[in-house]
């Protein structure tokens, strides 16, 4: 039986093989190219999926240091749209606003929220529900926002009582 199935989707793949082999050889041929381009270029050993970045985390200097932390010019563009908050700022300005932020996002304070995320998010699957019952699509950023809000202000009721 197995080998039955097994030989089915054997013979599948060499038929899809066979259908795309032209696809095939050209992407085994840039492939290739782009390994022969890869091999010239100078740089740290990589490892598959974490790539070079184990080799820049004996260096103290990039991860650890708080000088460092400047951003490239190409973040400009995003301070007209989302405001110079953690994501863009530097220095003083960030090293506060990541204080701040760091004890609001601590494991401890997350795992008070836990009820209150499950609850709240089951109704938010409710509703999406009940709204998707129909062919219509529908904007769903309201409902997430409300979703938020009423996670926030469950937790806050729960911190009250």
């Amino acid at each position: 039986m197995y080998t039955a199935i097994f030989t089915a989707i054997l013979i599948y793949f060499l038929l899809v093989a066979f259908r795309k082999r032209r696809e095939l050889l050209e992407f085994w041929r840039v492939r290739r190219v782009c390994n022969e381009q890869f091999k010239k270029l100078t740089g740290p050993p990589a490892v598959p999926i974490f790539g070079s970045t184990w080799y820049f985390k004996k260096d103290p200097i990039i991860f650890d240091s708080s000088v460092n932390i400047s951003k490239s010019s190409q973040y400009e563009k995003l301070k007209e749209w989302i405001g110079d908050g953690l994501l863009i700022s530097t220095n003083e300005k960030w090293r506060s606003r990541r204080k701040m932020l760091t004890q609001t996002f601590h494991f401890a304070v997350l795992k008070d929220y836990q009820k209150v995320f499950t609850a709240q998010g089951k109704t938010l699957v409710e509703v999406l529900q009940f709204r998707a019952d129909n062919m219509n699509p529908i904007d769903i950023l309201p409902y997430i926002k409300r979703c938020t809000l009423d996670i926030i202000c469950g937790r806050l009721r729960s911190v009250t009582e």
